[in-house]
């Protein structure tokens, strides 16, 4: 991972308030196996992200999360997120519930994946989010295998100020844990897997987001300013009809993150706009909105017309085999994988697609769409007012994007390009 080397702006729409920190260009490693404390033997990928702070940056694996500041390459926080069987607690982020101190139960574990982090401007403080499963038992359940969870929780996490980093004394952040285990029960049990999780932050909440195996999404909000305060309860349990936890029979979707001035407006979700649940084509979105101008929280639906898609996951390669490798690359299959950006009245979104010309190929598709208000306004938002789809190279695919977008609406999109003669490569648009 790079640091930038263009000075960051505050995003308060403003293009010319910039942080007056050292931003000299730094290329550093943010995670290594020599890395003491992070441990490796239970994840088999690194699901990495990265968020842009002021004068720091935070970087966050399965492995663990490490602050740096933009003018070193040094990075001092490196705690893994939970805690496993033989660890030491000193180096966790989301450690065990205080009933589950040691000593440990026989059958014990504690496993974080998919974590996400961002950075909020209006606040100058780091998000960052995780995935949970545990079990706890006093004997080994006959037949069990390892991974066979009884809890399942979202971690939440916010740092005290803009600099992520802990000093001796004190961890730097305020850490939550939002047990939604009995709000899924009813979806098939506990074991219901829950998975792919996001978050955003407005003016007045924090919005997680998951999908589960039960084919449904789940969204929930908390107040902001008690998470900042540390006036939260440290394990958060979210109870069936809970009417700020939400959940949509639908395909996947993702929790739009906001950047920018807060506008006041809802906050949205994107979802992909498969005709069945693992359809292999779609020609729309569906856009949802938790809107905020109502005593009681409640979900908006849209339903947005784009041009045809089809699910790369059909593709007899979606993504030829790198050189060396036999078995093709697996790409997304049309879901919303990338985390949408909300900025400045308008969504971005982009995902991995395959089109009727495309040989079988996979390519990167973007969207550019108005929301105009909606659905405070009682105006719906408009066809996109840009879209376009990345092509690479006839015998390569493109995959797995993100996107970003600037407070004078230039976007970025960064992706994924592999075929038979090319290795796995990251490239920018």
């Amino acid at each position: 991972m790079a640091a930038s080397v263009v000075p960051a702006v505050r995003g308060q729409g403003d293009p010319g308030s910039y942080d007056t920190c050292d931003q000299s260009a730094v290329l550093f490693q943010a995670f290594s196996r020599d890395d003491p404390g992070i441990s490796y033997e239970l994840q088999p990928r690194s699901d990495p992200d990265i968020a842009i702070g002021g004068c720091h940056l935070v970087a966050i694996s399965n492995f663990g999360i490490k602050g740096f500041a933009k003018s070193s390459q040094a990075g001092s926080l490196s705690r893994r997120l939970t805690k496993q069987p033989m660890g030491s607690l000193q180096d966790v982020l989301w450690s065990p519930p205080t009933t589950q101190q040691p000593p440990y139960p026989v059958y014990f574990f504690s496993r974080s994946f998919d974590p996400r982090v961002i950075y909020d401007s209006a606040t100058s403080r780091f998000w960052a989010t995780s995935l949970v499963f545990e079990r706890y038992d006093d004997v080994v359940p006959p037949g069990t295998t390892l991974f066979t969870p009884r809890q399942y929780s979202v971690g939440l996490a916010v740092s005290k100020d803009g600099d992520p980093n802990p000093t001796t004394s004190d961890l730097g952040w305020r850490v939550y844990r939002v047990d939604v285990t009995a709000a899924i029960a009813d979806l098939g049990g506990t074991t219901s897997r829950i998975d792919n999780p996001s978050i955003a932050v407005d003016s007045d909440y924090l919005y997680y987001q998951f999908g589960s195996t039960s084919d449904y999404w789940h969204l929930g909000r908390l107040d902001k300013a008690a998470l900042m305060n540390g006036t939260a309860p440290a394990v958060i349990s979210v109870q069936p009809g809970d009417v700020n936890f939400f959940r949509v029979f639908d395909t996947w979707a993702k929790v739009a993150v906001r950047y920018g001035p807060d506008d006041g407006h809802a906050q949205y979700i994107v979802n992909d706009g498969f005709e069945a649940l693992g359809g292999a084509s779609g020609d729309t979105l569906r856009l949802y909105a938790l809107r905020r101008d109502t005593t009681s929280a409640t979900l908006a639906t849209f339903t947005l017309q784009v041009p045809e898609y089809f699910s790369a996951a059909t593709a007899p390669q979606p993504a030829p085999p790198p050189p060396g490798q036999a078995v093709p690359v697996g790409t997304d299959n049309g879901k919303i994988m990338a985390l949408p950006v909300y900025r400045n009245g308008h969504l971005w979104v982009t995902h991995t697609v395959r089109h009727a010309g495309g040989g079988g190929r996979a390519f990167v598709r973007w969207y550019k769409v108005q929301m105009n208000g909606w659905p405070q306004s009682g105006q719906q938002p408009t066809s996109p007012a840009q879209w376009g789809e990345i092509e690479v190279p006839s015998d390569w695919s493109a995959y797995f994007p993100s996107i970003a977008v600037d407070s004078l609406n230039n976007a970025a999109i960064t992706f994924n390009v592999s075929g038979t003669d090319k290795f796995i490569s990251m490239w920018q648009a």
